[in-house]
């Protein structure tokens, strides 16, 4: 009798425990079931738990490309920073730079495809995935960087900013400035006629090579993390990048001369997956956007600064610069790459480049006075 009660108690407690056991693994897949984007988190309602105060209910995942001393880190953090503040610690973002993640083309793919929450990579790399933030990167297009983050704010900006979302799958956030490009090699080039063969490294993008075949160059793609040992090993004959990269690269120790003449000008949108980004409550949307206006503003102000710092550091390492900027200068490389622009116009007809150079010639002429203070 008291063995048959004993078989009837653990029976129940075996019950009991199996039960509990099965609704824990319950409630567990049904908080995280369904495709989220990398990194997201489910909010706190779900089960109807509350997480503990002070536990965010989105963290993201933020990939970068460039060290923590380079601006573009210093801005992501800006960013970061801004983000959890305003959302008042709801949104928690973990930031990976110097391509942790992966190289910039792959952590912008992923991002598209929902495996990574936010990327930063450089204007070039879009056009792998989308025609319409090519004519950003054509030669001399714009004269400061005030007319060129001003042209994202125009109505011809926000319907490109639409279409990103449609062809690449992210929604840009803000612009992080990457300067005006200069190249960097060991002979000393003034004229188009001195890149004649030369081997130069461009990134992943149809229209920088297309500069460089029209001006007589053999450019190069490769991976930016490749570059340095490239250029030390004689593999290449040079590189383009704005200062604060050129400087930050360490690229004074294995090139003599940088040629700087505002051939032009580069940015790397900071971008979310768009279907995370619509997925989150409005306000934290506004969070978002917000933040990434800010982040725009903070490194503008101090763009100028630190590439005019960075200019004098390649300086100070033995660097020669040649300043290009005069008319006389600029007016061969000028008339060499006008053939870009045609180019571009047979390649691209569903890009309204008319339209786009009428906004540009607007934008120019309006920050003119901002343009004597360039650092090109």
């Amino acid at each position: 009798m008291k063995k048959s009660v004993l078989k009837r108690s653990l029976a129940l407690l075996f019950a009991l425990a199996l039960t509990l056991s099965l609704a824990a693994c319950g409630g567990g897949e049904s908080s995280s079931s369904g495709s989220k984007p990398a990194g997201s988190s489910a909010p706190a309602s779900s089960g109807g738990e509350e997480k503990p105060a002070g536990t965010p209910e989105y963290s993201l995942k933020m990939s970068g490309t460039v060290t923590e001393d380079h601006l573009v880190t210093q801005t992501e953090r800006f960013f970061v920073e801004k983000v959890e503040e305003r959302s008042e610690g709801r949104i928690h973002i973990d930031l990976y730079p110097a391509n942790q993640l992966g190289d910039p083309r792959s952590m912008l793919e992923a991002t598209s495809m929902g495996n990574n929450d936010i990327v930063e990579c450089g204007n070039p790399i879009y056009a792998n995935f989308s025609n319409q933030l090519k004519f950003f990167n054509l030669p001399f297009l714009f004269d400061n960087r005030d007319a060129a983050y001003a042209f994202m704010d125009t109505e011809q900006g926000q319907v490109i900013r639409k279409q990103i979302e449609t062809d690449v799958g992210v929604h840009i956030l803000g612009l992080i400035d990457n300067g005006f490009f200069t190249f960097t090699s060991n002979k000393d080039i003034r004229t188009p006629d001195d890149v004649k063969g030369y081997k130069i490294r461009c990134q992943e993008s149809d229209v920088l090579l297309q500069i460089w075949t029209d001006l007589g160059a053999s450019p190069l793609p490769m991976s930016f993390t490749e570059v340095y040992t490239a250029l030390q090993q004689g593999a290449i004959d040079g590189q383009m990048n704005g200062y604060i990269t050129n400087y930050n690269s360490g690229y004074y120790e294995v090139q003599k001369y940088t040629t700087s003449l505002g051939l032009l000008f580069d940015v790397c949108p900071l971008s979310i997956n768009a279907d995370l980004y619509y997925s989150l409550p409005e306000d934290l949307q506004a969070v978002l956007d917000e933040a990434g206006a800010q982040m725009q503003s903070y490194c503008m102000e101090r763009a100028r600064e630190e590439n005019g710092r960075c200019r004098d550091g390649c300086i100070e390492n033995g660097m020669v610069i040649n300043d290009l900027h005069d008319e006389a200068s600029r007016a061969p490389w000028i008339e060499k790459t006008q053939a870009t622009y045609e180019w571009f116009r047979s390649s691209f007809p569903e890009v309204d480049l008319d339209a786009i150079l009428k906004t540009v010639e607007e934008l120019n002429t309006q920050y003119a006075s901002a343009t004597a203070d360039e650092v090109l």
